[in-house]
């Protein structure tokens, strides 16, 4: 966001410029002159005009490099009655739109199905990811670290287009979590653990599923902006697809963007869309 005392000074700049000591120039008289008010009037304009570039220029605003990627999220005015249990079936999910647009960046076969889906209610954001899965591989434990080594959907949620700082969630089928902050480049802080977050995960014989609640009082207090419609959040979705293989394990990489590197990496600017807020009318 651009601090207020930075637009003032801009304001300032443009509109109170001139020096108060020296003579004034009377305008010209005529009817192409246009009279004593120009000058206020094409000093608003460039006003408005540099304001808009220095929004639309910010980090936190800038298109992420190299993706389009944009999920249309719906906010609700009202608090949503949604069970974190893995399932979505409240009926009020099925007014999100479905987002299926995931892809193996760096192989030309077709990526088996993902989607997902978010609401935002009065208090908080909910996720939804659905994954085709008939090979699950989950390693069981305690260590948070397992869930790097088998499938998992993956957020994340980034403060600018330069990932100066961002905050990561790992899920797996069986609902453990692996949680972390990170900065620009792979500068990992694994001690840290995302407040007040609720998961719940379903598996099948070849699918399962994620949901997710997060507090917007959270989101606020990490720096993140307050929803408003239009772009929010910075956000990178993806999916880890591990196989288990009679040479070990194959791991499949799928992103809803596709990032500018040669080969598997999700920590990268290119990787991220973002979470673009329409208002219910």
């Amino acid at each position: 966001m651009i601090e207020s005392t930075s637009v003032a000074g801009l304001y300032t700049m443009l509109v109170l410029a001139e020096d108060p000591q020296q003579p004034s120039i009377e305008p010209e008289s005529g009817p192409n002159s246009g009279g004593p008010g120009v000058r206020p009037f094409l000093g608003l304009v460039l006003f408005c005009s540099m304001f808009a570039s220095a929004i639309l220029t910010h980090p936190l605003y800038s298109a992420p490099q190299g993706c389009t990627s944009r999920y249309t999220l719906y906010s609700h005015p009202e608090e949503l009655s949604i069970q974190i249990d893995g399932k979505a079936d409240e009926a009020i999910w099925q007014t999100s739109p479905v987002e299926t647009s995931f892809s193996f960046p760096w192989d030309s076969r077709e990526a088996p199905t993902t989607s997902f889906r978010a609401l935002l209610g009065r208090s908080h954001l909910y996720l939804f990811f659905s994954a085709f899965d008939d090979t699950l591989l989950d390693l069981r434990g305690s260590e948070e670290h397992l869930v790097a080594s088998g499938d998992r959907m993956e957020v994340f949620f980034s403060l600018d287009s330069e990932l100066s700082q961002y905050f990561c969630l790992e899920i797996s089928p069986s609902s453990r979590l692996l949680d972390y902050k990170a900065s620009y480049y792979r500068n990992f802080q694994a001690e840290w653990d995302f407040p007040g977050l609720r998961v719940a995960a379903t598996e099948s014989h070849n699918k399962y599923a994620v949901e997710v609640a997060i507090p917007l009082s959270v989101l606020l207090e990490l720096g993140f902006p307050k929803p408003v419609p239009g772009p929010w959040i910075i956000t990178g979705l993806f999916r880890a697809d591990f196989v288990q293989t009679s040479a070990g394990v194959e791991e499949n990489w799928i992103s809803w963007c596709s990032p500018t590197t040669d080969h598997p990496d999700f920590h990268v600017p290119s990787a991220f869309g973002f979470l673009e807020i329409s208002p219910i009318e």
